[in-house]
């Protein structure tokens, strides 16, 4: 299954680990990030 991750910038600015580790963890259940 094909998912987008969507990380608005605020997110990405104060907590770049968060969007790291959901992209990580939808990885890890098979789906194709994009």
């Amino acid at each position: 299954m094909k998912v987008g991750l969507f990380v608005p910038c605020y997110v990405d600015a104060l907590y770049p680990e968060a969007g790291v580790a959901t992209y990580k963890l939808l990885k890890h259940y098979g789906l194709d990030v994009g």
